[in-house]
């Protein structure tokens, strides 16, 4: 099992959603509002330079997918949250390994606990 993070622009949310909705790699999904920057200090490409860095607003995603079912996810997340604008701030994804999961209700776990 693999525990997918990404963070995306809050406006790509409701695509995303949509297109995963139905999806063998959605099991579930925990949403947080949260501000970030990366590399270009929280500027778009069309926006003056200063020397503060901006957050942005974002949206930060938490999957936990069994192994086979990681690379659909990513890719679906690459797909619809890539604007094609170098520097936009599109976002990163992050796949980290996951021990153990359970289900609080019936105390599945493992894959049984997520799907």
């Amino acid at each position: 099992m693999k525990k997918v993070e990404c963070i995306i622009q809050r406006t790509k949310l409701p695509d995303l959603l949509e297109r995963l909705n139905g999806s063998k790699s959605f099991c579930g999904v925990t949403a947080t509002a949260v501000r970030g920057c990366g590399r270009q200090k929280g500027r778009l490409p069309d926006e003056r330079s200063t020397d503060s860095v901006q957050l942005r607003a974002c949206t930060k995603l938490e999957f936990v997918v069994p192994d086979d079912q990681v690379e659909n996810l990513v890719e679906i997340i690459v797909q619809v949250c890539r604007t094609g604008r170098r520097g936009a701030g599109d976002g990163k994804i992050f796949v980290l390994p996951t021990e153990d999961v359970v289900r609080i209700s019936s105390g599945e776990r493992g894959e049984r606990g997520i799907v």
